[in-house]
C-alpha cells in the first residue's frame, strides 16, 4: 500500500483534532447546544464541556503526530490497533481455556448446575419483593429520564453503569419491579460459578468450590442485594473476575493481561467509585504474587504497575467522560455527600460503631451456631493454606484488608456496611478450604452435602422471608398494599403525602397504576381530603407542616394513615 494512502489516517486524526480545538477556543458547542431541547439541562456544564473538548482535542493532536511517526517506520496506528485487538482476542481465549482446565469445570458441571438452580430459585422468589426507596430513586431520577440524567451524578444513588443497564432492561422488559432488578439479578447468578472458579484456583483440589458456591447461593445478605436494583452485585462479580485475571497475570505476566485487568478496574469504578476498595486490594495481591515468583521489583514496576496505572486512568477517564460533563466536574463523583471525612476522635468512635453494625447486619438470619462454625472453618482454612504453603491464597485476605484499612484511615470516612459485600465470596472460599481439608477423603460426600444444604437452606429462607429482616435501602413493604387500598378511596383532586423512605416506593406503585394522586385540588372543590402516610419509627405526623387537623384513618403494618 502506498505510504500516501496511509497518511489518510493522519489527515483524519488531524481534522478531528482541529475541529475539537476550534470548538474549544471559539466555544462553538454553546450555539450547537442552544439549538437543541437538551440545552436546558446541559447549560450548567458548558465550562466543563469546553475543558473536556480541549483535552480530547489535545489527545487527538498527540495521536496525529504518533500516526506520522508510525507511518514513517512503515506501519500505521490503525494497523497497530487492529493487531492489539487481535492479541486481545487471543489472550481472552487463552485465559478462558486456562480457567476451564485449571478449575476442572467439565468434571464438576452437574453439581455446579444444581447449585446454580438453587441460587436462581431463591433469588427468583425474592425478585418481586416490594421496591425500596433507593431503587425507586434510581429508577425515577436517573434510569427513566433523558441521557443527561442517566449520567448526572448528583448523589451516590446513581451507580452509572448499573443505571445504564437498568435503562436497557426496562426498555426491553417493561417497568415492573422484576425488570428493574434484572441487571443485579444476573450479576448475582454469575457470581456463583465465578466463586467456584476462584476457589479451585486457590487450592487446585477437586473437592474445592462446592461449599463456597453453596454459601454464595444461600447467604441472605447476598440474596438481598442480588434482588435489589443496586450496583453491588456487579461490584462482587467484577471483583471475582479481577481475582481470576490477577492469578493469570502472576503465572503469565504480559501487557495484554494488564489491559484486561485495567478494563475490569475501570468498569468497576464506573459502577461505583468505591470499587477502589476491592481494586486496590486485588492489585496489592497481584503485586504480592509476582514478588513471590521472585520477579524483580524494577521489572514489576516497568512491565506491570506503570502501564496498568496509565491504562486504568485512561480507561476510567474515557468511561467517565459523559458523567464528568453531566456532573459539571469530578467533585460529586469523588466525594460522597452521605459519607464525609471526620475528625480523629469522631472517626474512631464511628469506626467502632461501624464494626458493630457490620457484625449485626451480616449475621442477620443466620443461626449463632452457623456463624460460629463459619469462623472456625475459615480459621481452619487459613491454617491449612499456610501448612500447605499455598502462599498465593494465604496473602489474598491480608492484602484485601490491608488496602481496605489504608483507604479507611487515609480518607477518615466511614462507608455504609454494604460496601464490604465484595469480601464475602473470598471469606466463603476460605471456609470452603477449611471444610475440604477436614473431609479429605469425602470426595463423593462433599458435592452431595453442598447440594443438600443449598436446597434445604433455600426452602428455609424462603419460608421465613429472610430479606424482610434487612431494613436497608429504604424498606417500606406496606407501599403496594397501601396503594391498593387508597386507590379505591381517593377521588380526583385529593392528595397523598409521605416522607422519606415511604414517599418514593408509594410513588412507584401510584405511577404503575397511572393514578394522578398528586394533582392539585380543583378550585371549585377546596375541601377535598388530604391523606398523610406515616412510617412508624422513621417520622411522625408532626413532621408534616400542614397536618394539624388530621385524624387517624387506618393502620397497616408499620404504616399509619391519617386524613384531613
Amino acid at each position: 500500500m502506498s505510504k500516501w494512502l496511509l497518511y489518510i489516517e493522519t489527515f483524519f486524526l488531524g481534522c478531528m483534532a482541529l475541529l475539537l480545538l476550534i470548538m474549544t477556543i471559539f466555544e462553538l458547542h454553546i450555539p450547537l447546544l442552544r439549538a437543541t431541547e437538551a440545552y436546558k439541562n446541559w447549560r450548567f456544564t458548558l465550562t466543563t464541556m469546553r475543558v473536556m473538548l480541549g483535552i480530547y482535542g489535545t489527545l487527538l493532536v498527540i495521536l496525529t503526530f504518533t500516526s506520522m511517526l508510525f507511518i514513517r517506520r512503515g506501519r500505521s496506528l490503525t494497523k497497530e490497533t487492529l493487531d492489539f485487538i487481535g492479541f486481545l482476542k487471543i489472550e481472552i481465549v487463552k485465559t478462558t481455556k486456562w480457567v476451564y482446565y485449571r478449575a476442572q469445570l467439565e468434571s464438576s458441571g452437574k453439581v455446579l448446575l444444581m447449585l446454580l438452580i438453587a441460587g436462581i430459585g431463591i433469588r427468583c422468589f425474592f425478585l418481586s419483593q416490594p421496591i425500596r426507596y433507593d431503587e425507586a430513586d434510581t429508577f425515577f431520577n436517573f434510569a427513566t429520564r433523558d441521557i443527561y440524567h442517566l449520567f448526572h451524578y448528583t448523589r451516590p444513588n446513581n451507580h452509572v453503569l448499573h443505571t445504564l443497564l437498568v435503562r436497557l432492561s426496562t426498555l426491553f422488559f417493561g417497568n415492573s419491579v422484576v425488570a428493574i432488578r434484572i441487571p443485579a439479578f444476573i450479576a448475582g447468578i454469575l457470581t456463583i460459578p465465578m466463586t467456584f472458579i476462584v476457589a479451585r484456583l486457590f487450592t487446585g483440589k477437586t473437592t474445592s468450590g462446592f461449599i463456597a458456591c453453596t454459601l454464595v447461593a444461600i447467604y441472605p445478605y447476598l440474596i438481598l442485594y442480588n434482588t435489589l436494583a443496586r450496583g453491588y452485585s456487579l461490584v462482587i462479580l467484577l471483583s471475582l473476575m479481577m481475582a481470576v485475571l490477577m492469578y493469570r497475570l502472576a503465572e503469565h505476566p504480559n501487557k495484554i493481561q494488564c489491559f484486561l485487568i485495567s478494563l475490569i478496574t475501570a468498569t468497576g469504578l464506573l459502577v461505583i467509585p468505591v470499587f477502589v476498595y476491592p481494586a486496590a486490594g486485588l492489585w496489592l495481591w497481584g503485586i504480592g504474587m509476582l514478588l513471590l515468583r521472585r520477579q524483580p521489583l524494577s521489572r514489576i514496576l516497568r512491565d506491570v504497575i506503570y502501564p496498568s496505572f496509565f491504562m486504568t486512568f485512561a480507561l476510567t477517564v474515557f468511561m467517565y467522560t459523559p458523567t464528568i460533563i453531566a456532573s459539571n466536574g469530578t467533585e460529586l463523583i469523588t466525594s460522597n455527600i452521605f459519607v464525609t471525612p471526620l475528625g480523629r476522635d469522631e472517626f474512631q468512635a464511628a469506626l467502632g460503631k461501624h464494626f458493630q453494625d457490620i457484625t449485626t447486619i451480616f449475621a442477620q438470619g443466620i443461626h449463632p451456631a452457623g456463624v460460629l462454625s463459619f469462623l472456625i472453618l475459615t480459621t481452619t482454612g487459613m491454617v491449612f493454606l499456610i501448612l500447605k504453603r499455598h502462599w498465593y491464597s494465604v496473602i489474598l485476605l491480608p492484602t484485601l484488608f490491608l488496602a481496605l484499612s489504608f483507604l479507611l484511615l487515609t480518607s477518615r470516612a466511614v462507608p455504609f456496611p454494604r460496601i464490604w459485600t465484595y469480601l464475602f465470596p473470598f471469606l466463603f472460599i476460605l471456609c470452603d478450604t477449611g471444610i475440604t481439608c477436614i473431609t479429605e477423603k469425602g470426595r463423593r460426600f462433599l458435592p452431595l452435602l453442598a447440594c443438600g444444604v443449598a436446597f434445604i437452606a433455600s426452602l428455609h429462607f424462603m419460608s421465613t422471608q429472610v430479606t424482610e429482616k434487612y431494613r436497608e435501602g429504604g424498606y417500606f413493604p406496606e407501599a403496594p398494599a397501601l396503594v391498593d387500598i387508597l386507590h379505591k378511596e381517593i377521588k380526583p383532586g385529593e392528595r397523598v403525602y409521605a416522607l422519606t423512605p415511604a414517599n418514593l416506593p408509594l410513588h412507584y406503585y401510584w405511577w404503575q397504576r397511572g393514578t394522578p394522586h398528586e394533582a392539585e385540588p380543583a378550585k371549585e372543590e377546596p375541601f377535598l381530603r388530604e391523606f398523610f402516610i406515616v412510617k412508624v419509627n422513621h417520622y411522625d405526623l408532626e413532621d408534616f407542616d400542614m397536618s394539624h387537623n388530621a385524624e387517624p384513618y387506618f393502620s397497616l403494618g408499620n404504616a399509619r394513615v391519617y386524613v384531613d
